[in-house]
C-alpha cells in the first residue's frame, strides 16, 4: 500500500465536545497537509459554522452525505470520496469515532482508525506510515 490520503469524520473527530479539536487541526496543518491529500466525510453540510475558513482550507475535498446520496457506513461513500481525490481506496485511511463507519471504509478497501483521542491517533498513524515505508 502507498498511503496518499487521509479522510476525517467531522463531529467526533475534528469537532469534539462543542469545540474544534485544535491539537488535531494543528497536527493536520503542520504534519499531514504537506504529505497527504486530505478530506472530510460527514453527514453535516454546514461545518463552516463550527470551524473557521482557514481550518477548512486544509482539506482537499469535503464530502457531505446529504449531497452525494450515500451515507456512512455505506462503502460507496468511501469509494466516492477516493474518486474525488483520484486515488484507490487502498491508498487511503479513514479516521472516524464510530466503529461501523470504520468497518464500512474497510469494506470499501480503505484502512481505518477508530478515533478515541489525539495521542492514540498519532501512534496509530505512525504505525501505518512505518508499514507503508517498509
Amino acid at each position: 500500500m502507498r498511503l496518499r490520503a487521509i479522510f476525517f469524520d467531522f463531529f467526533g473527530v475534528l469537532y469534539l465536545g462543542g469545540v474544534p479539536n485544535e491539537p488535531l487541526l494543528d497536527f493536520i496543518g503542520h504534519e499531514l497537509k504537506p504529505r497527504y491529500k486530505l478530506g472530510i466525510i460527514t453527514s453535516t453540510r454546514d461545518v463552516g459554522k463550527y470551524i473557521d475558513r482557514d481550518e477548512l482550507q486544509l482539506f482537499n475535498v469535503f464530502i457531505a452525505s446529504s449531497e452525494v446520496g450515500f451515507v456512512k457506513p455505506d462503502p460507496e461513500i468511501f469509494r466516492f470520496a477516493c474518486q474525488q481525490l483520484h486515488i484507490e481506496p487502498s491508498e487511503a485511511i479513514l479516521v472516524d469515532d464510530i466503529p461501523e463507519n470504520c468497518s464500512g471504509a474497510q469494506m470499501a478497501g480503505m484502512q481505518a482508525i477508530l478515533y478515541t483521542d489525539f495521542p492514540s491517533l498519532q501512534r496509530q498513524l505512525a504505525k501505518l506510515e512505518k508499514a507503508d515505508h517498509a
